[in-house]
């Protein structure tokens, strides 16, 4: 069961747009997806509010860094696809869990849904 992970330490990379845009197709075609929401700013729970998601598709919301790997492993039970939208900034999250993931991808441009929300600035 493939954990897909996409990550970058750079924000509006086109993370989430990527993990939407391959989960959106994955259920498209039939298989269980869950995409974690890893992201503080919550943009692919504010996609999944809008309409349109695809049925069969599960958003899991209230991911952090202190929860992802418990919320990767709880999804894997339930769905054969988990892809992961971690947060664009240089972190924990993205040095300590690119283990983890099957595969992992940072995308290099966001779709114009997810640039509504203001930056984050780390440190």
């Amino acid at each position: 069961m493939p954990t897909i992970v996409f990550a970058s330490p750079k924000g509006g990379a086109g993370k989430s747009t990527s993990a939407v845009v391959l989960a959106s197709e994955l259920t498209r075609k039939g298989a269980a997806v869950v995409i974690i929401d890893a992201d503080p700013n919550r943009p692919v729970t504010a996609w999944a509010k809008r309409p349109g998601r695809p049925e069969g598709l599960e958003v899991v919301a209230d991911a952090s860094e202190e929860t992802v790997i418990d919320e990767i492993e709880a999804a894997a039970s339930r769905a054969p696809f988990v892809i992961v939208d971690l947060e664009g900034t240089a972190s924990m999250t993205v040095a300590m869990r690119s283990a983890a993931p099957t595969w992992s991808s940072s995308p290099l441009r966001a779709a114009s849904w997810t640039r509504s929300r203001r930056p984050r600035r780390s440190g």
